[in-house]
């Protein structure tokens, strides 16, 4: 139906971007960008266009970084930004593939004008690149801007503790239960652990619901720490005993931490 729109009338712009839409699913990425940006140039103003081509440049853009082509990733993201000036992932994405260049002035500047937006995922992203580069200081002037600045949320303490445990192996295959993958060898503690402690004890204390905190903080860290997260999980079953699944996750975590009795208790109810 799009391809006979489309025949009729070469320019119809709604047709255009579904159809591209519709390529993108099927793996036809090169025609569908070429229709975006065909839609695009006939009407500078259209969204749907723009939305469309920005996100493939963003694969793109992503895949070149983790397949380790930082050049040429950073170009991809330039043009992304190009189209979309504001875009939050863009900009923090650019400013970590400067800072891997050895151009850590231009990644400032990127990291600042994508915090300069006061959304929290701008704030966690540029948290997330400091502890990549293993910069604890860096890390916490960020966390200090974000507490500053109001963004940061019980959420934003979990997601940041759990970036700081990131690089933690799960130790048992049951875990793939949480979702992650089976350990592939042992690894030395981690020096971040601590600033991931510290930033569990702020997501409590930072008010909010505190079963809801609880239940984030278990399904975060139980694929990577779980004898940290039992703790956590058992609080949380004292504050839902009756929640099915919360009780399958404290015996799980039981079971991992070779609490084989307490375990088989926890499944039964």
């Amino acid at each position: 139906e799009l391809t006979r729109i489309l025949e009729r009338d070469p320019k119809h712009l709604e047709a255009q971007v579904r159809l591209a839409e519709v390529q993108q699913l099927r793996g036809e990425v090169q025609e569908a960008e070429r229709l975006l940006r065909a839609a695009l140039e006939a009407d500078p103003k259209c969204d749907s266009a723009r939305r469309g081509l920005v996100e493939i440049l963003r694969q793109r853009s992503h895949g070149l970084f983790n397949a380790g082509r930082i050049p040429q990733s950073r170009e991809i993201y330039k043009a992304g930004l190009e189209l979309a000036p504001d875009d939050v992932d863009l900009r923090v994405s650019l400013g970590y593939a400067e800072l891997l260049q050895g151009n850590p002035a231009a990644a400032r500047e990127h990291f600042e004008a994508a915090m300069a937006k006061g959304d929290v995922t701008a704030y966690l992203g540029v948290f997330h690149r400091w502890v990549l580069r293993k910069d604890r200081e860096e890390a916490g002037q960020i966390l200090a801007r974000s507490e500053a600045a109001g963004v940061a949320s019980p959420d934003f303490y979990v997601d940041a503790a759990e970036v700081c445990f990131s690089d933690m192996e799960p130790s048992d295959p049951l875990l793939s239960l949480f979702g992650a993958p089976r350990p592939k060898k042992k690894r030395s503690p981690d020096p971040w652990e601590a600033l991931g402690r510290d930033l569990l004890q702020k997501a409590e204390a930072a008010g909010g619901n505190q079963a809801e905190v609880l239940q984030r903080i278990v399904f975060a860290l139980g694929p990577k720490r779980p004898a940290l997260a039992l703790d956590y999980a058992q609080r949380l079953a004292g504050c839902l005993p009756d929640d099915p699944a919360i009780l399958i996750a404290l015996g799980l975590l039981q079971a991992v931490n070779d609490q084989t009795r307490h375990a088989k208790e926890t499944l039964r109810r």
